[in-house]
């Protein structure tokens, strides 16, 4: 099987998340993981203009995968998988990362913080078949 080829998009939220996860640290950890392809941060992951770059980096890329560590799967479960129908990418191999959670952004214990969006990517990953040790 050849390697997985997965975009990891890291949202800002405009500051609802970024200003209790470092969103830079958290792309900066995972961007040389097996099989990660594309690691960015986006002000807004369900704006118009990240969007259409998301497809763009799905499509000239060829990612197999799109991981979206953003607010709750309640808000834009279905955005983002209409992202990956619109890039010709089954919509069932995108995993949303809810960092809007409890214990996740909301509280400041970085420690922790960093741990629980590690363990989050990490089963976002698990879901697609990549598995990080």
């Amino acid at each position: 099987m050849s390697e997985r080829r997965i975009g990891v998009y890291i949202c800002y939220c405009g500051g609802n998340i970024s200003d209790y996860v470092d969103c830079e640290y958290v792309r900066d950890a995972i961007e040389n993981e097996d099989g990660v392809a594309v690691a960015k941060t986006t002000m807004f992951a369900c704006s118009d203009a990240s969007q259409q770059e998301m497809i763009n980096d799905i499509q000239e890329r060829k990612l197999d995968g799109l991981v979206v560590a953003s607010c709750s799967p309640t808000l834009h479960l279905l955005t983002f998988r209409h992202v990956a129908e619109r890039a010709a990418l089954n919509p069932y191999l995108y995993v949303q990362v809810n960092l809007r959670a409890a214990g996740m952004a909301g509280i400041g214990a970085t420690l922790g913080l960093a741990l629980g969006v590690a363990a989050k990517l990490s089963l976002a990953f698990a879901m697609l078949g990549i598995f990080v040790i």
